[in-house]
């Protein structure tokens, strides 16, 4: 038979114990560190380049000479490398 003393102590007792969401969610939340800006912005900066040179190639391959110049490889890198 369980007295009141023992039921008390054992919900005390379950009531200590946490499980790891609730001491997650005691967590105060962090500032993002220096760190980690820094990756975000190389990050950044790698997908802006990489952007950048996709449309310079695009660019490059859809130009077409004018003139006598149309059609000729040396003027249409699209030409020289279909």
């Amino acid at each position: 038979m369980n007295t009141s003393d023992e039921i008390t102590q054992e919900t005390e007792e379950s009531a200590m114990v946490k499980t790891g969401a609730e001491m997650d969610l005691e967590k105060e939340e962090q500032k993002p560190t220096v760190y980690a800006w820094f990756v975000l912005f190389v990050v950044f900066m790698v997908r802006a380049i990489h952007q950048l040179h996709r449309q310079c190639i695009g660019f490059a391959f859809g130009f077409q000479g004018l003139g006598d110049k149309f059609n000729n490889p040396k003027y249409m890198i699209g030409a020289q490398y279909p």
